[in-house]
């Protein structure tokens, strides 16, 4: 089986990967960080830490979503303000979004928006250039490029230096699963089916290519930490990571390498 290591919540890591080589088939750095900025106060701190962290030896970035408060205005301009912070980064920017996004736009102080609308704008914003957050200079390949799954910019991969990244659609608010508001069940069966495909075509292409280790990002917490591995009858079926979980466990039962899982959206930080 292979060994999972899961890094959590609201923070700033740096991460080494690959080999023991500083050459393309050897190690490298990326900078992971999540849940921010939440305030206007919070944006010149973290600015600085992320223009000071691209002059060092860093590859890229990771941002795991929530790149607003879950209590602040989601309109056009919130936005275009957020995709302008991290467009403006020397180094490419991983970007996978979170429920402040969108799931939770609904809500009296975000404006009363409708979620399904504003991932629209969201993906029209962040996606439409592959050159916008430099993802193009990761050589990632999107979902959306394929036929069956046009819809889904934000959901790609990536390898680096031998280590394979999947970059999955999964949020907070239970992955905008929810049974009392029927328009989300259409829209989660959709984006569950476009997660579950690449999260198993990109372990089919890992055994194939024979890479050293696999990481998932991802924006919600799925509950690793309360996960029973041995005893998947006591998961969730009606929760909106089920098949997330169930999926990821049946890979890693016979793929033998490294396997790193990112997330954020819970605020704690865990290892």
């Amino acid at each position: 089986m292979s060994v999972l290591l899961a890094v959590a919540g609201f923070f700033f890591l740096p991460v080494y990967a690959g080999g023991a080589n500083g050459d393309e088939t050897g190690s490298f750095r990326f900078f992971a960080f999540g849940d921010m900025p939440y305030e206007p106060g919070d944006e010149e701190q973290v600015t600085r830490l992320l223009h000071s962290a691209a002059k060092e030896d860093f590859q890229f970035f990771v941002h795991v979503g929530d790149i607003k408060s879950g209590g602040s205005l989601c309109d056009d301009a919130a936005y275009r303000h957020a995709f302008g912070l991290l467009q403006d980064l020397p180094l490419p920017v991983v970007y996978t979004p979170g429920d402040n996004e969108w799931t939770d736009c609904h809500r009296d102080a975000c404006g009363n928006y409708d979620p399904g609308e504003r991932l629209s704008f969201l993906r029209k914003v962040f996606f439409a250039e592959r050159s916008s957050l430099k993802l193009d200079q990761l050589g990632a390949n999107h979902l959306n490029d394929t036929k069956k799954f046009k819809k889904f910019p934000e959901i790609y991969r990536f390898e680096k230096n031998g280590i394979l990244f999947v970059v999955l659609h999964i949020v907070g608010s239970n992955n905008n699963l929810a049974p009392e508001w029927p328009s989300t069940i259409p829209e989660f069966k959709e984006r569950n089916a476009a997660n579950l495909y690449l999260l198993k075509d990109s372990f089919s292409l890992a055994e194939k290519k024979g890479v050293k280790g696999l990481v998932v990002i991802l924006h919600a917490n799925p509950g690793l930490e309360n996960t029973s591995w041995s005893d998947t009858s006591s998961w969730q079926k009606g929760s909106g990571f089920h098949d997330f979980l169930e999926t990821l466990y049946e890979h890693l039962l016979s793929f033998r390498k490294p396997v790193l899982c990112i997330h954020g959206d819970s605020h704690y930080f865990r290892v």
